[in-house]
C-alpha cells in the first residue's frame, strides 16, 4: 500500500515538474532559438516509475536512451545519486552526445554539484556549440563565458544580418563587462559592442532602403493600374 502511496506521488510530482517546465517555456522562451541548431536528443518515455523502470534496468544497462530516462526519473523523484551514477553511464555510451552532458549536468547542479555541472556543460558545447540551453546553464555558474556566447550571437548576426541577433550580442558583451569589468576580454568585448552597433547601422540602412524601393514600386503600380483604368474609361466613351 506504501509502494502504491509513493507510486502515486512519485507521478504527481513529474506532472507538476512537467507543467512548471512548460510555464516556464512560455513565459521566457528565447524567440531567438530558431537560428540556432539544437543536438540530438532522446525521448522520455511516458508514465515513467522508478519501481517498475528497475526491472528492466540489467537487460538495458547498455542503451543510453534508457539509462537516461532511468537518470532523469530518479531525478524528478529526487534521487540524485541514483540519477548521477546512471546519467554517467549512458554519457560513456554516447561520450559526444551533448544531450547527454547537458542533462548530467542539471543533474548535478540539482545536486550542488557545481563543478561537475560545470564540467558537463562545457563537454555539450565541445560537441554542440550552438546548444543555446546549456550556454544558458553555464554562463550562470562560470560568468566569463558570456564573451563566447556574445561572439557566437555576433556571428549569427553577421551571417544573417538580424538585429535582433547584434542586439542581443550586446546584451551579452555586457553581461561580461558587468561580471568581469578587468577581464582578459574586456577589451575585445567593447570592440564587440561597437562592431554590434555599426551592424546594426547597417542593418537599418539596408532596411530603409529596401522600404524605399517597396514604395517607389508600389508607386509606379498604382501609376500603372490608374493609366490603364484611364484607357479603359476612354475607350468606353
Amino acid at each position: 500500500h506504501q509502494d502504491g502511496i509513493n507510486s502515486r506521488s512519485g507521478y504527481m510530482r513529474r506532472i507538476l515538474l512537467t507543467w512548471m517546465v512548460i510555464a516556464v517555456g512560455i513565459a521566457g522562451g528565447d524567440e531567438l532559438a530558431q537560428y540556432f541548431s539544437e543536438p540530438e536528443k532522446y525521448k522520455l518515455y511516458p508514465n515513467r516509475d522508478l519501481t517498475q523502470m528497475v526491472s528492466q534496468l540489467e537487460s538495458h544497462l547498455t542503451d543510453p536512451e534508457f539509462l537516461y530516462n532511468y537518470a532523469w526519473t530518479a531525478y524528478e523523484e529526487g534521487d540524485y545519486s541514483t540519477a548521477e551514477n546512471y546519467i554517467e553511464k549512458a554519457v560513456a555510451l554516447r561520450p559526444q552526445n551533448a544531450f547527454l552532458h547537458y542533462v548530467a549536468g542539471k543533474i548535478y547542479l540539482a545536486a550542488g554539484d557545481n563543478q561537475k555541472a560545470k564540467e558537463h556543460f562545457e563537454k555539450a558545447l565541445e560537441n554542440h556549440y550552438e546548444y543555446l540551453e546549456a550556454w544558458t546553464e553555464l554562463v550562470k555558474l562560470a560568468p566569463e563565458y558570456y564573451y563566447n556566447l556574445a561572439q557566437l550571437y555576433g556571428e549569427k548576426a553577421h551571417r544573417l544580418m538580424k538585429r535582433e541577433l547584434a542586439e542581443k550580442a550586446i546584451e551579452h558583451y555586457n553581461n561580461y563587462l558587468s561580471k568581469n569589468p578587468d577581464g582578459e576580454f574586456a577589451d575585445a568585448a567593447r570592440a564587440g559592442i561597437r562592431d554590434m552597433n555599426l551592424l546594426i547601422s547597417e542593418i537599418e540602412s539596408r532596411e530603409r532602403i529596401a522600404q524605399s524601393r517597396k514604395q517607389q514600386e508600389q508607386l509606379l503600380a498604382d501609376r500603372r493600374l490608374a493609366r490603364i483604368r484611364e484607357m479603359r474609361q476612354f475607350r468606353s466613351t
